[in-house]
Parts: structure tokens; sequence; C-alpha cells
């Protein structure tokens, strides 16, 4: 099966997650569930802690931080074998039907990634390493809401 992205986006995505790893998993989820709720508020009703004050502190969200940002992360150790990210990225996508996710929440989501990964990297985020993130998102998302359409019918 054919790769839908480059092998140079592939090492552009990996090259750059080095760098956010370095930076912390949890550390860079927290920036980017901030930046989610800043532009897209009315998402926390999603979370278990709707509603609340958040802060940098805030162990719930970043105990959900740390799990999204790990799930990313085991996505991208397998990034190179496709029919193993299609099936975890189908999985992934009927777990968030269950949990009230719709597609009209990945735009916001995206958003949010691709600012924190340009606000984290800064000259390092160049145009072909954005382009690189968002061929990949496109197929995170489009997979996911593939198995968010499998959670309809079950």
């Amino acid at each position: 099966m054919a790769h839908p992205l480059s092998d140079k986006s592939i090492d552009l995505i990996e090259n750059s997650w080095k760098l956010v790893q370095q930076f912390g998993l949890q550390e860079a989820g927290v920036v980017m569930f901030k930046r989610l709720f800043e532009i897209s508020p009315n998402l926390q009703d999603l979370f278990p802690f709707a509603g609340e004050e958040l802060s940098d502190e805030h162990e719930g969200m970043k105990r959900h931080s740390l799990t999204v940002m790990t799930s990313l992360d085991d996505c991208l150790q397998i990034i190179r074998d496709v029919p193993r990210l299609k099936e975890e990225l189908i999985a992934l996508g009927a777990v968030h039907h269950i949990n009230g996710v719709s597609s009209e929440h990945f735009a916001p989501v995206g958003s949010a990634l691709i600012w924190t990964l340009e606000a984290g990297l800064k000259e390092k985020f160049t145009p072909e390493v954005k382009e690189a993130w968002l061929s990949l998102y496109g197929i995170v998302q489009s997979l996911m809401e593939l198995g968010m359409d499998e959670g309809l019918t079950a």
C-alpha cells in the first residue's frame, strides 16, 4: 500500500516531533489545549473539566494533554506502517465518537495543533514542515472520521 505522505514529509514530521518531545509532550499538550479553548471555548464542554478555570497546573487538563500527545506520539511511531496507522486512527475515531466528538471539532483542534507547533518550533516550523503537518492532520482527520462513521453504524 502506497503511503499518502512522501518520505520527505514523513522525515520533516519526525524531525520536528523530536523537538516537541524534547520540550515535553504534556507541556506541548497543555499549550495546545489552552489554545483550543481560547479559539473554541465551547469544546471544553466535551471534557471532564468542563466549566472549570484552567491553568497550566490544572491536573485534569495536564492529564488529558499527556494522553492526547502520547496518542499522537504513538501514531508517529508507526507513521511508516500505513495499515497499522490506519487501523489505529479508525479505532481512535470510534472512541472519540463515543465521547461526543463530531467532524466539526477537527478544524479547531487542527488549528490549535498547528499553532502550537509553530509557536514551539519557531523558525524550524518552515512552510515545508507546516505543509507536511497539515497533510498528516488531513489524513488523521479522514481516518478518525471513518472510525466515527463506523461508530454510528455499530
